[in-house]
């Protein structure tokens, strides 16, 4: 007799579902029982390879990717076994209970702190002493609010995501400006068919870290700043400007009042000469950009 095919017994099916994300997508569990007789004697193994009884992955019948994931042997006789199969997978909320790709993203929001150095207080004034040297080490807590997406997706672009790992927000996103979003994390994990290399989806997280623009408009809210100064300055030479504008000039070390090279950095002007270095004067600041502009939502997660 060997191992007989496996029945389907109409008599032992049963379900159950779970709401996760507070009620945001469903958990889908089916079981199915089946009937296999073989010869007395008959290796456990061999029965969960039973001619009829679902295979790992096999997807249960109505729904894409509610696949089977565990199987259960209950021998209620010498010469017969119960098979009790077990298919676990996300089902959309709504009609569309078949298919995962359609279950709406989620969304969450929460603050983070982030402490940062700091070259001016609260009113723009810089850190330094009396003398005009600038005071290190100075810091501050500056609020950033955090963007969590989790969504379906068919496919997966690892090349993409590596691209928008260094980027800003080109367009205004989520209901903040260009420049405030920088991409914190952005990552994806194999779900159901993935895992047995049959037609799967993948579960992709995005999360964004906005900040408010300190002191800087809000496209270089993620640029780096720093204060204007250094130990080299420009030195305007004799003769008139060129046709652009540019004054004629030599880069030459910076001094002090009794014109000996400095010490230490020497605030400089929007043009790159030495000013006076004290509290009074308007300082200068040069920003950097160190992300790449690109559209958020072309990553499809909103």
């Amino acid at each position: 007799m060997a191992v007989q095919p496996a029945l389907l017994m109409w008599s032992r099916a049963g379900s159950s579902a779970d709401s996760q994300d507070n009620f945001r997508r469903i958990d889908v569990m089916f079981t199915e029982s089946y009937q296999i007789l073989h010869d007395v004697g008959t290796k456990e193994l061999d029965k969960y390879f039973a001619p009829g009884l679902p295979e790992v992955g096999a997807v249960y019948p109505g729904t894409n990717f509610v696949l089977a994931g565990r199987a259960r042997m209950d021998q209620v006789s010498p010469i017969m076994t119960i098979a009790t199969v077990e298919y676990r997978g996300e089902v959309a909320p709504g009609r569309n209970v078949n298919n995962p790709l359609t279950t709406p993203p989620t969304v969450d929001w929460r603050g983070q702190l982030a402490e940062q150095e700091i070259d001016e207080d609260i009113h723009g004034k810089r850190i330094q002493t009396k003398a005009g040297e600038r005071i290190r080490g100075v810091k501050a807590e500056f609020p950033d609010i955090v963007l969590t997406v989790r969504r379906n997706f068919a496919n997966w672009n690892s090349y993409t995501q590596a691209a928008y790992l260094r980027a800003v927000n080109s367009t205004p996103f989520a209901g903040w400006p260009a420049g405030t979003g920088r991409v914190a994390m952005l990552e994806a994990q194999s779900v159901a068919g993935n895992a047995y290399g049959g037609s799967g989806y993948w579960r992709g997280t995005l999360q964004v870290k906005f900040r408010i623009p300190y002191r800087t408009t809000p496209d270089k809210a993620w640029f780096a700043r720093v204060f204007h100064q250094g130990f080299y300055c420009k030195k305007r030479l004799p003769g008139p400007p060129t046709s652009g504008g540019v004054v004629p000039f030599s880069i030459v070390p910076c001094g002090d009042g009794h014109k000996a090279q400095v010490a230490t950095p020497q605030a400089l002007d929007v043009d790159g000469f030495q000013v006076e270095n004290n509290d009074e004067i308007k300082h200068n600041w040069l920003e950097f950009e160190r992300y790449i502009p690109m559209n958020f939502y072309t990553l499809g997660f909103l």
